[in-house]
């Protein structure tokens, strides 16, 4: 019996308290515009591990948030690349792997660039570029 009620407990709370909403700001307080999973950034040149996880762009910056987990081996740890919208000098279409239209580099103003893939690449350039306005 106490059992059974140990397992209704667990799927009240399953199903109740852990819904994935997409907040509406970060801890410093800024609004959050716009998230985008299942990116790629490929931090070091040559490209050829990138580092996978999510874009969010604020209204000041755009994070990379990379998944730091690829199994149960942590590669590449839990830093988070943060580009400031006002030092993004050049978005760039690019393709991937020499065929997919998903690639996008963004270049700053100290020359350094970031190699995204994402698939809603257009989305993400959209985005950016309203920001910058």
């Amino acid at each position: 019996m106490n059992m059974t009620k140990s397992a209704i407990l667990l799927l009240v709370i399953a199903s109740f308290g852990c819904s994935r909403k997409v907040p509406l700001g970060t801890y410093s307080g800024e609004k959050i515009v716009m998230i985008q999973r299942n990116v790629s950034l490929y931090r070091n040149k040559p490209h050829i591990w990138p580092a996978k996880g999510r874009v969010i762009a604020t209204n000041d910056n755009l994070l990379f948030v990379p998944t730091p987990y690829f199994g149960m081996i942590n590669i590449h740890g839990r830093d988070t690349t943060i580009i400031r919208m006002d030092k993004i000098k050049r978005l760039r279409p690019k393709r991937w792997m020499l065929l997919f239209p998903f690639g996008l580099e963004v270049t700053t103003d100290g020359g350094k660039s970031y190699a995204y893939v994402t698939v809603r690449r257009k989305k993400l350039v959209q985005e950016i570029l309203r920001i910058k306005e």
